[in-house]
Protein backbone atom coordinates (compact mmCIF):
# COMPACT_ATOMS: atom_id res chain seq x y z
CA UNK A 1 0.00 0.00 0.00
CA UNK A 2 1.66 3.65 -1.36
CA UNK A 3 1.45 6.40 1.25
CA UNK A 4 -0.67 9.11 1.31
CA UNK A 5 0.40 11.48 -0.68
CA UNK A 6 -0.07 15.20 0.63
CA UNK A 7 0.50 18.68 -1.46
CA UNK A 8 0.68 21.32 0.63
CA UNK A 9 0.20 24.78 -1.09
CA UNK A 10 2.20 27.05 1.17
CA UNK A 11 5.61 26.44 2.75
CA UNK A 12 4.82 29.27 5.42
CA UNK A 13 5.47 28.04 9.34
CA UNK A 14 1.95 26.73 9.65
CA UNK A 15 2.85 24.48 6.49
CA UNK A 16 6.02 23.66 7.30
CA UNK A 17 4.84 22.04 10.45
CA UNK A 18 2.67 20.10 8.88
CA UNK A 19 4.37 18.90 6.62
CA UNK A 20 7.40 17.75 8.22
CA UNK A 21 5.48 16.33 11.21
CA UNK A 22 3.29 14.11 8.10
CA UNK A 23 6.58 13.77 6.23
CA UNK A 24 8.50 12.14 8.79
CA UNK A 25 5.56 9.82 9.82
CA UNK A 26 5.85 8.36 6.51
CA UNK A 27 3.39 10.11 4.25
CA UNK A 28 4.83 12.01 0.55
CA UNK A 29 5.13 15.77 1.29
CA UNK A 30 4.94 17.42 -1.86
CA UNK A 31 5.27 21.72 -0.72
CA UNK A 32 3.47 23.70 -3.51
CA UNK A 33 5.63 26.48 -3.88
CA UNK A 34 6.06 29.61 -6.71
CA UNK A 35 7.67 28.78 -9.53
CA UNK A 36 10.97 30.70 -8.21
CA UNK A 37 11.19 28.67 -5.07
CA UNK A 38 11.18 24.56 -6.44
CA UNK A 39 14.65 25.09 -6.77
CA UNK A 40 15.11 25.27 -3.25
CA UNK A 41 17.16 22.74 -1.48
CA UNK A 42 17.20 23.75 2.05
CA UNK A 43 16.06 21.41 4.91
CA UNK A 44 12.72 22.46 6.80
CA UNK A 45 13.60 22.29 10.53
CA UNK A 46 10.32 22.71 13.24
CA UNK A 47 11.14 23.02 17.05
CA UNK A 48 8.41 23.00 19.50
CA UNK A 49 8.54 24.92 22.50
CA UNK A 50 8.95 23.52 25.64
CA UNK A 51 11.18 20.52 24.05
CA UNK A 52 14.35 19.96 23.83
CA UNK A 53 14.39 17.86 20.48
CA UNK A 54 13.60 19.40 16.64
CA UNK A 55 12.75 17.49 13.59
CA UNK A 56 14.13 17.53 10.40
CA UNK A 57 13.36 17.25 7.06
CA UNK A 58 16.26 17.05 4.99
CA UNK A 59 15.52 17.07 1.33
CA UNK A 60 11.65 18.81 1.02
CA UNK A 61 9.69 18.10 -2.14
CA UNK A 62 9.03 21.18 -3.87
CA UNK A 63 7.13 21.99 -6.56
CA UNK A 64 5.48 24.99 -8.10
CA UNK A 65 2.45 22.71 -9.45
CA UNK A 66 0.02 20.45 -7.12
CA UNK A 67 1.28 17.07 -8.11
CA UNK A 68 -1.31 14.86 -10.58
CA UNK A 69 -1.30 11.57 -7.64
CA UNK A 70 -1.89 13.69 -4.85
CA UNK A 71 -4.27 12.12 -3.15
CA UNK A 72 -5.17 15.37 -0.53
CA UNK A 73 -4.48 18.74 -0.78
CA UNK A 74 -3.72 21.03 1.99
CA UNK A 75 -4.40 24.92 1.79
CA UNK A 76 -2.00 26.72 4.14
CA UNK A 77 -1.89 30.35 2.88
CA UNK A 78 -3.10 33.63 4.15
CA UNK A 79 -6.17 34.72 2.52
CA UNK A 80 -4.89 37.41 0.37
CA UNK A 81 -2.84 35.32 -1.07
CA UNK A 82 -6.17 33.69 -3.31
CA UNK A 83 -5.65 35.23 -6.23
CA UNK A 84 -6.29 34.20 -9.80
CA UNK A 85 -2.88 32.40 -10.23
CA UNK A 86 -3.62 30.24 -7.15
CA UNK A 87 -7.28 29.78 -8.29
CA UNK A 88 -5.71 28.54 -11.62
CA UNK A 89 -3.61 26.11 -9.68
CA UNK A 90 -6.20 24.40 -7.99
CA UNK A 91 -8.26 24.21 -10.60
CA UNK A 92 -5.64 22.53 -12.25
CA UNK A 93 -5.04 20.34 -9.76
CA UNK A 94 -6.02 16.49 -9.54
CA UNK A 95 -9.42 16.00 -8.17
CA UNK A 96 -8.18 15.45 -4.82
CA UNK A 97 -9.90 16.99 -1.16
CA UNK A 98 -8.70 20.11 -0.96
CA UNK A 99 -8.43 20.79 3.19
CA UNK A 100 -8.71 24.69 3.52
CA UNK A 101 -6.66 26.32 7.06
CA UNK A 102 -7.07 29.86 6.08
CA UNK A 103 -9.52 32.06 7.18
CA UNK A 104 -11.86 32.31 4.94
CA UNK A 105 -15.27 34.54 5.68
CA UNK A 106 -18.33 32.83 4.55
CA UNK A 107 -18.90 34.56 1.13
CA UNK A 108 -15.24 33.81 0.11
CA UNK A 109 -15.67 30.64 1.19
CA UNK A 110 -19.17 30.51 -1.12
CA UNK A 111 -16.73 31.72 -3.78
CA UNK A 112 -14.61 28.59 -3.34
CA UNK A 113 -16.90 26.39 -3.60
CA UNK A 114 -18.33 27.62 -6.27
CA UNK A 115 -14.95 27.13 -8.24
CA UNK A 116 -13.81 24.11 -6.90
CA UNK A 117 -17.46 22.51 -5.79
CA UNK A 118 -17.78 19.43 -3.24
CA UNK A 119 -13.91 18.77 -2.81
CA UNK A 120 -13.33 21.80 -0.44
CA UNK A 121 -13.15 20.67 3.42
CA UNK A 122 -12.63 23.23 5.70
CA UNK A 123 -10.38 23.09 8.53
CA UNK A 124 -9.07 25.26 11.65
CA UNK A 125 -5.63 24.52 12.42
CA UNK A 126 -4.62 23.46 15.49
CA UNK A 127 -0.95 24.40 14.87
CA UNK A 128 0.71 28.05 16.22
CA UNK A 129 3.92 28.66 14.67
CA UNK A 130 6.39 31.72 14.00
CA UNK A 131 9.65 31.34 11.91
CA UNK A 132 12.75 32.18 13.93
CA UNK A 133 16.04 32.79 13.30
CA UNK A 134 17.75 31.13 11.14
CA UNK A 135 14.69 29.68 9.13
CA UNK A 136 13.63 27.63 11.96
CA UNK A 137 10.12 27.49 12.60
CA UNK A 138 9.00 27.38 16.38
CA UNK A 139 5.29 26.10 17.31
CA UNK A 140 2.94 25.25 19.35
CA UNK A 141 0.51 22.22 19.78
CA UNK A 142 -2.41 22.47 22.24
CA UNK A 143 -4.73 19.64 23.05
CA UNK A 144 -7.57 22.28 24.22
CA UNK A 145 -7.54 23.30 20.67
CA UNK A 146 -6.84 20.40 18.21
CA UNK A 147 -6.81 20.79 14.20
CA UNK A 148 -10.13 20.97 13.36
CA UNK A 149 -11.59 19.07 10.06
CA UNK A 150 -15.61 19.54 9.02
CA UNK A 151 -17.65 16.76 9.23
CA UNK A 152 -18.09 16.39 5.66
CA UNK A 153 -14.35 15.28 5.39
CA UNK A 154 -15.67 11.62 6.79
CA UNK A 155 -16.98 10.72 3.60
CA UNK A 156 -13.81 11.33 2.12
CA UNK A 157 -11.63 8.20 2.39
CA UNK A 158 -8.21 10.55 1.79
CA UNK A 159 -9.07 13.12 4.40
CA UNK A 160 -10.09 10.27 6.83
CA UNK A 161 -6.58 8.68 5.88
CA UNK A 162 -4.95 12.26 6.78
CA UNK A 163 -6.97 12.66 10.57
CA UNK A 164 -4.88 9.54 10.91
CA UNK A 165 -2.25 10.68 9.70
CA UNK A 166 -1.85 13.65 11.87
CA UNK A 167 -2.92 11.46 14.85
CA UNK A 168 -0.05 9.45 14.16
CA UNK A 169 2.39 12.12 13.88
CA UNK A 170 1.49 13.77 17.46
CA UNK A 171 -1.15 16.49 15.96
CA UNK A 172 -4.49 16.27 17.90
CA UNK A 173 -6.89 16.34 15.10
CA UNK A 174 -10.55 15.43 15.16
CA UNK A 175 -13.75 15.39 12.81
CA UNK A 176 -16.58 18.37 14.08
CA UNK A 177 -19.71 19.89 12.84
CA UNK A 178 -19.77 23.48 11.18
CA UNK A 179 -16.19 23.93 11.35
CA UNK A 180 -16.27 26.69 8.46
CA UNK A 181 -18.88 28.91 10.62
CA UNK A 182 -16.28 27.95 13.92
CA UNK A 183 -13.53 28.55 12.03
CA UNK A 184 -15.15 32.05 10.77
CA UNK A 185 -16.55 33.25 14.36
CA UNK A 186 -13.03 32.44 15.79
CA UNK A 187 -11.60 34.66 13.32
CA UNK A 188 -14.19 37.48 13.80
CA UNK A 189 -13.68 37.46 17.47
CA UNK A 190 -10.36 38.70 17.45
CA UNK A 191 -9.97 40.28 14.95
CA UNK A 192 -10.00 43.77 16.56
CA UNK A 193 -7.17 43.23 18.35
CA UNK A 194 -4.89 41.88 15.43
CA UNK A 195 -5.80 44.96 13.58
CA UNK A 196 -4.83 47.15 16.92
CA UNK A 197 -1.63 45.54 17.17
CA UNK A 198 -0.86 46.25 13.33
CA UNK A 199 -1.95 49.95 13.56
CA UNK A 200 0.48 49.99 16.63
CA UNK A 201 3.55 48.78 14.28
CA UNK A 202 3.34 45.10 15.29
CA UNK A 203 4.28 45.85 19.20
CA UNK A 204 1.92 45.01 21.73
CA UNK A 205 3.22 47.57 24.32
CA UNK A 206 2.86 50.31 21.77
CA UNK A 207 -0.91 48.99 20.87
CA UNK A 208 -1.62 48.33 25.12
CA UNK A 209 0.20 51.71 25.81
CA UNK A 210 -2.11 53.79 23.24
CA UNK A 211 -5.34 54.29 25.06
CA UNK A 212 -7.35 55.82 22.52
CA UNK A 213 -6.31 52.51 20.36
CA UNK A 214 -7.33 50.49 22.92
CA UNK A 215 -10.73 51.75 23.14
CA UNK A 216 -11.33 51.58 19.56
CA UNK A 217 -10.56 48.09 19.23
CA UNK A 218 -12.58 47.17 22.33
CA UNK A 219 -15.52 48.69 21.06
CA UNK A 220 -14.60 46.68 17.70
CA UNK A 221 -14.43 43.19 19.87
CA UNK A 222 -17.71 44.32 21.14
CA UNK A 223 -19.47 44.55 17.48
CA UNK A 224 -17.45 41.53 16.15
CA UNK A 225 -19.11 39.37 18.83
CA UNK A 226 -22.24 40.34 17.82
CA UNK A 227 -21.55 39.27 14.10
CA UNK A 228 -19.38 36.28 15.31
CA UNK A 229 -22.65 35.16 16.93
CA UNK A 230 -24.76 35.49 14.09
CA UNK A 231 -22.37 33.81 11.81
CA UNK A 232 -21.81 30.59 14.59
CA UNK A 233 -20.36 29.46 17.55
CA UNK A 234 -16.77 29.78 18.43
CA UNK A 235 -15.01 27.36 20.88
CA UNK A 236 -15.96 27.28 24.22
CA UNK A 237 -12.35 28.24 25.17
CA UNK A 238 -12.47 31.17 22.53
CA UNK A 239 -16.18 32.62 24.26
CA UNK A 240 -14.53 32.25 27.61
CA UNK A 241 -11.45 34.43 26.45
CA UNK A 242 -13.30 36.79 24.96
CA UNK A 243 -15.68 37.63 27.82
CA UNK A 244 -12.34 38.64 29.34
CA UNK A 245 -11.16 40.89 27.38
CA UNK A 246 -10.78 44.68 28.46
CA UNK A 247 -8.41 47.20 29.58
CA UNK A 248 -7.02 46.05 32.44
CA UNK A 249 -7.63 42.40 31.30
CA UNK A 250 -5.28 43.25 28.14
CA UNK A 251 -2.96 45.07 29.92
CA UNK A 252 -2.37 42.24 32.63
CA UNK A 253 -2.27 39.36 30.50
CA UNK A 254 0.01 41.39 28.80
CA UNK A 255 2.39 41.80 31.43
CA UNK A 256 2.02 38.17 32.77
CA UNK A 257 2.78 37.01 29.58
CA UNK A 258 6.26 38.91 28.84
CA UNK A 259 7.29 37.93 32.36
CA UNK A 260 6.40 34.07 32.20
CA UNK A 261 5.90 33.22 28.44
CA UNK A 262 7.63 35.80 26.72
CA UNK A 263 7.70 33.37 23.37
CA UNK A 264 4.09 33.59 22.59
CA UNK A 265 4.35 37.72 22.72
CA UNK A 266 7.46 37.40 20.23
CA UNK A 267 5.21 34.75 18.12
CA UNK A 268 2.03 37.16 18.60
CA UNK A 269 3.64 40.49 17.47
CA UNK A 270 5.32 38.68 14.40
CA UNK A 271 2.66 36.85 13.42
CA UNK A 272 -0.35 39.51 13.89
CA UNK A 273 2.19 42.59 13.08
CA UNK A 274 3.38 43.45 9.86
CA UNK A 275 3.93 40.24 8.10
CA UNK A 276 -0.23 39.42 7.92
CA UNK A 277 -0.65 43.22 7.21
CA UNK A 278 -2.56 42.65 3.57
CA UNK A 279 -4.58 39.77 5.32
CA UNK A 280 -5.85 42.18 8.43
CA UNK A 281 -6.74 44.56 5.91
CA UNK A 282 -8.64 42.24 4.12
CA UNK A 283 -10.42 40.41 6.68
CA UNK A 284 -11.16 43.88 8.36
CA UNK A 285 -13.05 45.38 5.54
CA UNK A 286 -14.82 41.81 4.60
CA UNK A 287 -16.54 41.96 8.29
CA UNK A 288 -18.10 44.99 8.39
CA UNK A 289 -19.46 44.45 4.89
CA UNK A 290 -20.60 41.08 7.04
CA UNK A 291 -21.92 43.08 9.75
CA UNK A 292 -23.21 45.66 7.85
CA UNK A 293 -24.98 43.07 5.83
CA UNK A 294 -26.50 41.66 8.90
CA UNK A 295 -27.81 44.84 10.09
CA UNK A 296 -25.02 46.05 12.39
CA UNK A 297 -23.42 49.72 12.30
CA UNK A 298 -19.68 48.44 12.73
CA UNK A 299 -18.26 52.23 12.69
CA UNK A 300 -15.89 51.04 15.39
CA UNK A 301 -14.20 48.10 13.30
CA UNK A 302 -14.83 50.18 10.29
CA UNK A 303 -13.10 52.94 11.41
CA UNK A 304 -10.27 50.55 13.02
CA UNK A 305 -9.76 48.72 9.58
CA UNK A 306 -9.49 51.70 7.54
CA UNK A 307 -6.90 53.24 9.88
CA UNK A 308 -5.38 49.72 9.45
CA UNK A 309 -5.30 49.73 5.91
CA UNK A 310 -3.81 53.73 6.20
CA UNK A 311 -0.65 51.87 7.73
CA UNK A 312 0.67 50.44 4.40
Amino acid sequence: MRALHVAIVGAGSLGSVYGVRLALGGSTVTFVVRPGRQADTRPLRIERVGSADGLELASPGRSASIPSDADVVILAVRAESVDERLQSLLLAAPEAPLLTLTPFMPATLERMRELLGSRVVVGMPGVVAYAAHGGVVRYWLFRVAPTRIDDRGRSMPAVRTLCERLLEAGVPTRFEPHVDTTNSATTITFLPLVLALDVAGGTARAAVADRALLALALDAVGECREVASAVGAAPAWVAGLARLVGPRGIRLGHGFARRAFPESVTFFEQHFGSKTHAQNVLLGREVVALGRARGFSMSALSCLAERCAGTS
